[in-house]
C-alpha cells in the first residue's frame, strides 16, 4: 500500500512549539534524499521511540519513506506501508495515524526548529501530532464542504 501524505506544514507554530521554517524543511528534504541515495532505504516505525531516537529496533519498522518534496508550503512525503506485523497495524487503522518527522536539532529563541539531522518518519496516533489542532479543524472544514 503507497499513500501521499502532509508531514510538515512550514511557518506555522505546531503543537510542539516550534514552526519549521524554509531553511529546515529544505534540510530534511536534502538529508532524506542523501540517505536515500546513500543506502537505498529509509525506513520509519509506528510511533516515535520514547528513549533513543537514532536506533530503529526491525520489530518497529512499518513503512518505508519512498519520496519527499514541498508543494504550497508542507512537505509531503510518498509512503510505501510495509507487511511487518506493525505495517500490518497501520495498514487496519491508517484512520488513525498521521506522519511526523523525526529530527535532532535545537529551537531558538523565536520557536524556529534548527535541523541539524533528519531520521526518519513515523507514523503516529492522529491525537499526538504536533499538528493535531490544525488537522482536526481541516477534518471538520471538510466535512462541512461536503
Amino acid at each position: 500500500m503507497e499513500i501521499e501524505v502532509d508531514v510538515i506544514f512550514m511557518n506555522y507554530l505546531n503543537g510542539n512549539d516550534r514552526i519549521y521554517d524554509l531553511n529546515a524543511c529544505n534540510k530534511i528534504i536534502e538529508e532524506f534524499k542523501d540517505k536515500k541515495g546513500t543506502i537505498g532505504v529509509v525506513y520509519g516505525e509506528l510511533g516515535h521511540p520514547e528513549n533513543d531516537t537514532t536506533f530503529q529496533p526491525l520489530s518497529n519498522i512499518s513503512h518505508t519513506i519512498e519520496n519527499m518534496w514541498m508543494v504550497n508550503n508542507i512537505v509531503r512525503a510518498k509512503i510505501k506501508i510495509l507487511n511487518t506485523n506493525v505495517g500490518k497495524e497501520l495498514k487496519k487503522n491508517i484512520n488513525d495515524y498521521v506522519f511526523s518527522s523525526r529530527s535532532i536539532g535545537y529551537v531558538d529563541q523565536n520557536k524556529i526548529a534548527n535541523v541539524t539531522k533528519f531520521l526518519t518518519i513515523d507514523a503516529i496516533n492522529w491525537k499526538e501530532d504536533a499538528y493535531y489542532k490544525r488537522r482536526l479543524r481541516e477534518k471538520k472544514l471538510k466535512k462541512i464542504l461536503r
